[in-house]
C-alpha cells in the first residue's frame, strides 16, 4: 500500500500542470518506487497517464533521485552517522564528564524502578471482606487499585472547582500521598489504627492493602472516610 501511494505521488508530481517546467527531479525515500519505475512494474493506470502526459510535452525531462528518508533533517542525519561509526560496543549516550560510577548508579535506579513498577502491576490483593456492602466493598477495591476519588482526580475527570493540588505540600496528590503520606493522612492513619494492638498494625500503607483481615479492612474503610474519600 506504501509503496502505491508513492508511485501515485510521483506520477501525480510529473503529471501536475507546469507550462513552464523544463527538467523536473524527484526525490523519494521509496527505493520499491524507484524500482518500479526502472523495471516498468507500474499500475497500467499510472503509465497510461504518465506517457500520454511525456508525449503531449515532448521537452519536458523528469528525473526520480532516491535520497534517505533522514536527508535534511540534522538530529537523524547525526544519528545515521553515528549508526555507520565502528565502535567496540554500544554507542554511548552519556557525557565524558559523567563518571562510570554515576552511570552505573542511575542504571541500578532505572532498573530498581522498572522492577518495582512490575511487581505492583502483578499484585494481587485479597478481596474486600464478604461483610462489607457492595459500595464499601468497592471503595476498599479502589484504594487498592489507586482509582480514589483524590482532588486531583475530581479536578481533572469530575470538573470540580479549585485546586488539584495537595494544600499541605502542593505536589501531585495520588493515592499514597493522600492516604498516609501527607501530614493529614498520617494523622488520620493513627486514628483508624487506634483500635488495633500496636503488634498487628500495617508498618506501610502497602502492607495495610494486602491484609486481608477483617478489622484491617474495616479500619482501611474508615481511614477512606474519615478523609472524605468515600464520595465519588
Amino acid at each position: 500500500m506504501t509503496v502505491a501511494i508513492e508511485i501515485t505521488a510521483i506520477v501525480e508530481a510529473v503529471t501536475i500542470p507546469n507550462p513552464n517546467a523544463r527538467c523536473l527531479l524527484i526525490r523519494t525515500d521509496s527505493q520499491a518506487a524507484c524500482r518500479a519505475f526502472t523495471t516498468g512494474d507500474i499500475p497500467d493506470a499510472h503509465y497510461s497517464t504518465l506517457t500520454k502526459h511525456l508525449d503531449a510535452h515532448p521537452s519536458l525531462r523528469a528525473r526520480i533521485q532516491w535520497i534517505p528518508g533522514h536527508s535534511g533533517i540534522r538530529g537523524n542525519e547525526v544519528a545515521h552517522a553515528m549508526s555507520r561509526v565502528s565502535l567496540p560496543g554500544p554507542p554511548l549516550w552519556w557525557p565524558d564528564s559523567l563518571k562510570r560510577t554515576e552511570l552505573l548508579a542511575m542504571a541500578r535506579l532505572d532498573r530498581r524502578e522498572r522492577l518495582d513498577e512490575m511487581r505492583n502491576n502483578r499484585r494481587v490483593y485479597p478481596d474486600p471482606s464478604h461483610s462489607m456492602t457492595r459500595r464499601e466493598a468497592a471503595l476498599v477495591r479502589r484504594a487498592q487499585t489507586h482509582p480514589l476519588m483524590t482532588t486531583h482526580i475530581q479536578h481533572y475527570i469530575q470538573g470540580k472547582d479549585g485546586s488539584p493540588a495537595c494544600v499541605a505540600f502542593g505536589g501531585y496528590p495520588d493515592n499514597a500521598h493522600v492516604l498516609c503520606d501527607c501530614p493529614g493522612g498520617r494523622a488520620a492513619m493513627g486514628e483508624s489504627l487506634k483500635h488495633i494492638p500496636i503488634n498487628l498494625r500495617p508498618a506501610t500503607l502497602e502492607e495495610w492493602l494486602a491484609d486481608s483481615s477483617p478489622n484491617i479492612m474495616k479500619a482501611l474503610l474508615g481511614h477512606l472516610k474519615l478523609l472524605g474519600l468515600s464520595d465519588g
